[in-house]
């Protein structure tokens, strides 16, 4: 009967209050909006360097003169690495084809050229590799190519460890700026919440009053606010989740305009997939939590 009598006055907040409900939910939505569009972004951004980073290979190349059992000991040891994910042989031959398949009209001048291309091996990386490292904070992929470089077998060992770096380097500034964006965007809806229902418990005054003095408990007047918080808290991240969700439809998912479809083609947020579950749990976490602990604090600081 308590929390019934408590609802009811939370709905009465609501029909009286319409047009600064309204203000708030709008105002709210639009900072959960911006955060939702920055999560999208962010997701897409680090897809694509993920991606980047586990399609960049690892060459070795042998030294010449090698027996099969060497190159086939060899070749077992690196699948034995936990860190490895493919391991593929490349011949002189096989390297020269894929050289003249990439630049053409090579055929004559390879005919001229009295030299082999050297005989190599493509490693391919797990995803984890990258994010992971061991016990003593060393960087597994570092250790793998300082093991590969010591090999007697092993005559040189390429890779793009500058760009790694820069790219691993850009996704952990994403996720500072995204950090401090998501701070913003709480703290505005702390405040956005705490100034309407301060508001709201400036035009109940007198209500207020009258109820305390009849022998109302502090909880039985606070928890209509908190109810109105939590409802514009939830209602707004389900709404800015569903107007991200068919903004995303209209121009990702469905083939979109096609003035969209050549401006984001080759972008990485081409064919981009909408935010996986967990970030859209975030949303909601945000939107419910931030509209509580504003309804809270404005209790806190009005009814006293």
């Amino acid at each position: 009967m308590y929390l019934i009598y408590c609802f009811k006055n939370f709905l009465r907040l609501i029909k009286r209050q319409k047009g600064i409900n309204i203000l708030t939910f709008f105002s709210m939505a639009t900072s959960l909006l911006i955060l939702s569009i920055f999560l999208l972004v962010f997701q897409a951004m680090e897809v694509k360097i993920t991606t980047l980073l586990t399609d960049s290979p690892l060459f070795i190349f042998l030294k010449d003169d090698l027996t099969q059992p060497e190159k086939e000991n060899l070749i077992n040891f690196l699948n034995s690495d936990a860190g490895v994910k493919e391991v593929k042989f490349i011949s002189s031959a096989k390297a020269k084809s894929i050289v003249s398949q990439r630049i053409k009209g090579l055929d004559s001048i390879w005919q001229d050229l009295q030299f082999d291309l050297p005989t190599s091996i493509q490693i391919t990386l797990k995803k984890e590799i990258f994010f992971n490292q061991n016990s003593k904070g060393t960087d597994l992929k570092s250790k793998l190519i300082r093991t590969l470089e010591k090999l007697p077998t092993v005559s040189e060992v390429i890779y793009g460890e500058s760009e790694v770096k820069q790219l691993q380097q850009t996704l952990g500034q994403i996720k500072m700026v995204g950090l401090a964006l998501g701070s913003v965007i709480v703290l505005s809806i702390i405040f956005i919440i705490i100034n309407t229902i301060g508001l709201m418990i400036s035009t109940q005054g007198e209500k207020i009053a009258i109820q305390t003095l009849v022998g109302a408990t502090h909880s039985f007047v606070r928890i209509p606010f908190i109810f109105l918080s939590l409802f514009l808290g939830s209602a707004s991240s389900v709404f800015s989740l569903g107007i991200l969700k068919l903004v995303h439809y209209l121009l990702l998912e469905n083939g979109g305009l096609h003035l969209w479809d050549s401006f984001l083609y080759g972008t990485f947020l081409w064919n981009s997939p909408f935010l996986p579950v967990e970030l859209i749990v975030s949303v909601l976490v945000v939107g419910l939590g931030s509209g509580v602990t504003g309804g809270y604090l404005a209790t806190r600081q009005y009814l006293k």
